[in-house]
C-alpha cells in the first residue's frame, strides 16, 4: 500500500495512526502482508512498484488531472484492474475500470473482490484496450474533452440558473 501525503506535503495525524493500526492487525493475522509507505514517491520507484502490482486503487475524494492511474497501465503487465473513486477525473477515460464511492468501505472491499475475481483473458482485454487508450490520447484531447463536458453541464443548468 502507497499513501500520498496531502497537498501540504504532510498526513492528517489521526487518519496516519489509525491506518498504522489496521497495517499491524492485518500483518499479525497474514505477517508481511501490508506494508505501508508515508512519504512521495519517485517516478522510479512508482513504475517499480506498478510493475509488480496486480490492481490499481484510486480512492481520492478530489483529484484533477492525474497521470498516476496512466503510469500504473503502462508500467503493469500483470493489470488485473483498476478501482476509481467517483471523484476522480480519469473515471470517465477508462472504461472498464470499478467506480466507487470512496466513502462507502464495503463498496470498495465488494469491488477489489471483484476485480481481483476477473478472468485473465478479462483483465488481459482492458488492459490492452486502456494501453491504446494511453498511448494515443494527447494532453489537447483531454482539455478539448473537459472543455466539452463543461460546455455540455453548463447548457444543462443554465434553465436552472434563469429561473
Amino acid at each position: 500500500q502507497v499513501l500520498h501525503p496531502d497537498d501540504s506535503g504532510r498526513f492528517e495525524p489521526k487518519l496516519a495512526s489509525a491506518i498504522q493500526q489496521l497495517r499491524e492487525d492485518i500483518n499479525e493475522e497474514f505477517p508481511g502482508s501490508v506494508e505501508l509507505l508515508f512519504r512521495k514517491l519517485t517516478f522510479e520507484e512508482r513504475a517499480a512498484l506498478f510493475a509488480n502490482a496486480s490492481v490499481f486503487i484510486h480512492t481520492s475524494l478530489r483529484q484533477g488531472l492525474s497521470l498516476i492511474p496512466f503510469e500504473f497501465v503502462v508500467c503493469t503487465s500483470r493489470c488485473q484492474g483498476i478501482i476509481f473513486s467517483e471523484f476522480v477525473a480519469c473515471v470517465r477515460v477508462l472504461p472498464g475500470a470499478s467506480v466507487v464511492n470512496p466513502f462507502n468501505n464495503r463498496e470498495v472491499a465488494q469491488s477489489l473482490q471483484s476485480v481481483l475475481a476477473k478472468s485473465q483473458e478479462e483483465a488481459a482485454l482492458l488492459r490492452k484496450q486502456w494501453l491504446a487508450f494511453v498511448e494515443s490520447y494527447t494532453v489537447y484531447d483531454w482539455i478539448n474533452d473537459c472543455i466539452l463536458d463543461t460546455e455540455k453541464s453548463a447548457a444543462a443548468h443554465r434553465p436552472l440558473l434563469s429561473q
